[in-house]
């Protein structure tokens, strides 16, 4: 593979690019190291996977991208590998039990969206497929003058902020599958094709880690500590993402602070299959909106790049305020937790500055008024689904929760009766929507006369109005 020189354009001196790229980084293997490599006035090769185990790109990713694309605008090849193969094992990194095991054809369907979630140019592509997604990512490049006093773009820290949600340039970043590294047309050159692929592996890979380094992972030995079971191809997953490094003879890898073993391992494979090793920037983990676990698709705690602008908004203003802080200072390297503050404020701002990273100014403050709207002023959404049911009698009130789509069962709608989270709202004598009432019979029968119009919510996100006809 070849190895370009740096492009006439890079100012930054080695030492300077250095200080950049330790910006926010937990683990550097090794300083010296990286500084001699960017000394050697070339584009470097900088990896990062990606396992499409699920269809959406998160806010945890955005760590990650982040940095690759510092690297990028300082002159570097920034390859992206999309690990349909790996996703298809399923990484056991912190897990303490195995992963299903996904079909070839799943991971693939799903990988197709990683690459128009990670580039500015194909991000309003994604977006056409919400109607409420109509702007794609804008830059701050043309953000307001400090001396706007109205403009929410004189805080420093939005401005950080911003400039941490940008996305990779398109044009200038290298896709590749590493389902592709063991099919016999990119590696294992020698290997006779597809035929010989598992023997390839064999001598190039397996023959070259050993058992007790895989067995050094923590999640491993904790689970055969606790008796749970580790199966082998859990054990291999280390070894084929180690590969992955050798087969782009990586200068640099970059991940999440839990992959640190997987990239140091693949620093041993390199050397053992003669290459210099990479090195490795690990960054922090971006804690899921529960605020105890890391932000995880699995785990369903977290804020999606295809989120629409209102789930966005809402999922950030629901966060604790201790995590609103651990937020501002991952995303936007700036400590509030000693200053002088307003936790509302801020929640709202964190909340405003991620849509508009995502979506632009004009949606961020849409979505800004209407939650302001109803869940401040206690009103209602400017726009709301309206569903048509028929007259009848005798109907259970958690059934029609669920036909209008409120709730997805009837257990569900019963135990949002329970809790106070159903209410219905209806037109006084002077056509003015009355406050809402609270539902508290679960066991309820309505009889619905035509005509009839009123409104349900399901606390204070979810709303439709019935009509009766």
């Amino acid at each position: 593979m070849s190895r370009g020189t740096l492009k006439p354009s890079q100012k930054k001196s080695p030492e300077e690019q250095l200080e950049i790229l330790k910006t926010g980084v937990v683990d550097l293997v090794d300083e010296k190291e990286l500084l001699k490599k960017l000394k050697e006035n070339r584009s470097l090769k900088i990896k990062a996977g990606f396992d499409p185990s699920r269809p959406d790109l998160h806010l945890g990713h955005t760590l990650v991208i982040n940095k690759l694309r510092q690297f990028q605008e300082l002159g570097h090849e920034v390859h992206f590998v999309v690990g349909d193969w790996t996703a298809c094992i399923g990484d056991p990194t912190g897990r303490d039990k195995t992963r299903p095991i996904l079909s070839r054809k799943q991971v693939k369907d799903q990988a197709q969206t990683y690459i128009q979630q990670v580039t500015q140019e194909l991000h309003s592509s994604v977006a056409s497929s919400s109607n409420e997604k109509q702007s794609s990512f804008q830059t701050r490049d043309s953000m307001k003058e400090a001396n706007d006093e109205q403009s929410y773009f004189q805080e420093e820290k939005l401005r950080n902020l911003y400039l941490h949600l940008k996305r990779l340039d398109g044009d200038r970043i290298k896709i590749c599958y590493n389902s592709e590294f063991y099919s016999g047309k990119t590696s294992f050159r020698n290997s006779g094709g597809n035929r010989d692929a598992l023997w390839a592996f064999i001598e190039e890979v397996a023959s070259r880690i050993t058992v007790n380094q895989v067995l050094e992972r923590d999640d491993f030995k904790e689970r055969r500590q606790s008796g749970k079971p580790l199966y082998l191809h859990e054990f291999l997953y280390p070894a084929f993402q180690a590969y992955d490094s050798v087969a782009l003879e990586a200068d640099v890898e970059l991940g999440g602070t839990d992959q640190l073993f997987n990239l140091l391992l693949a620093r041993d494979l390199q050397e053992k299959s003669g290459q210099p090793p990479q090195c490795v920037l690990t960054l922090p983990l971006l804690e899921g909106l529960d605020g105890v676990q890391k932000m995880s698709k699995s785990l369903n705690n977290f804020i999606a790049f295809n989120d629409t602008p209102k789930e966005i908004y809402g999922k950030v203003m629901k966060i604790s305020d201790e995590l609103m802080f651990r937020y501002w200072k991952i995303l936007a390297g700036v400590d509030l937790s000693k200053a002088e503050i307003n936790p509302k404020t801020e929640k709202e701002l964190l909340a405003f500055g991620i849509v508009s990273g995502f979506y632009g100014e004009n949606m961020a403050h849409k979505v800004k008024g209407e939650f302001q709207k109803v869940f401040s002023q206690k009103g209602f959404p400017d726009q709301m689904p309206e569903k048509t049911v028929k007259p009848r009698k005798d109907i259970w009130v958690c059934h029609l929760i669920v036909e209008v789509g409120l709730c997805a069962s009837a257990s569900e709608a019963r135990r949002q009766i329970q809790g106070g989270g159903i209410k219905i709202y209806r037109k006084d004598n002077q056509g003015i929507w009355a406050d809402g009432k609270k539902l508290s019979d679960h066991k309820e029968k309505w009889n619905l006369k035509a005509g009839e119009f009123f409104r349900l919510s399901c606390g204070r996100r979810k709303f439709v109005e019935i009509k009766v006809q």
